[in-house]
């Protein structure tokens, strides 16, 4: 009993055997890799295989995107709060204590869109610009990886 019909049944091993002579040569080791790949991925999880790894890896996407919105939104908040602050204590001069230092600088990660350093009456701001390399992709749809039409 050889591992592919173990892991996917009887009529797999002849199925593959007549699969694999149509392809190249050269394709044949990729087609078995990809069997030995979704054969470790029924293993795991024998009803979906690697549909459902990909599902998983999709949904915890999907939290970390929702994560991510949250702090930037919240991060807004804060600056908001920041600036709306410095503007009225600029507007009102609280005097410092005498012999008091200013405050440490703060430093905050902003969109790419930010400005770089805000001064307002002896508070200092300092924001750093952090680049994103890509733009964020949509949500990949778990059909598209599974499309094996062209093996």
């Amino acid at each position: 009993m050889t591992v592919l019909t173990f892991t996917f049944g009887g009529p797999a091993d002849s199925a593959y055997c007549s699969y694999s002579n149509s392809l190249p040569v050269q394709e044949r080791g990729r087609a078995a890799d990809t069997m030995a790949t979704e054969a470790r991925w029924r293993v795991q999880d024998p009803v979906y295989g690697s549909a459902g790894i990909i599902d998983r890896l999709h949904q915890q996407i999907r939290a970390a995107q929702r994560d991510l919105a949250t702090t930037r939104a919240q991060l807004a908040i804060v600056q908001t709060q920041m600036h709306h602050g410095a503007a009225a204590m600029a507007r009102h001069g609280a005097p410092r204590p005498p012999g008091a230092q200013p405050p440490p600088t703060t430093a905050l990660f902003l969109p790419a869109a930010a400005s770089t350093a805000v001064h307002n009456d002896g508070r200092r701001l300092l924001a750093v610009r952090h680049e994103e390399e890509e733009d964020e992709a949509p949500p990949m749809d778990p059909d598209e990886f599974l499309d094996l039409g062209d093996l």
